[in-house]
């Protein structure tokens, strides 16, 4: 199976595990019901409709990619990661 379709399938497992629907995504997107049916069967995905599922769902995106790839991913040493990303300046141009 396609990487983006295993992506998918975690993301449509992750919205009935949670109590959601495909209309509640579709919200979350800002698409149409149909959009997100099609994206999801086909696979059809951009890193931001998973960034905003992955938040709407309240899960990491590292971890929402893992585990529809059933590869391990450890969650506070990525927690660490992102935190120290954000917390590093930026360098601005004089």
């Amino acid at each position: 199976m396609k990487t983006s379709k295993q992506i998918a399938s975690g993301i449509v497992a992750e919205l009935a595990r949670q109590g959601h629907s495909k209309g509640d995504l579709a919200d979350v997107w800002g698409v149409t019901k149909q959009s997100v049916y099609t994206k999801l069967r086909k696979g059809d995905l951009t890193t931001d409709d998973v960034d905003k599922a992955a938040s709407f769902l309240n899960i990491p995106f590292v971890a929402l990619v893992a585990s529809a790839l059933n590869a391990p991913v450890n969650l506070a040493k990525e927690e660490r990661r992102l935190n120290s990303q954000r917390a590093a300046p930026v360098a601005r141009a004089a």
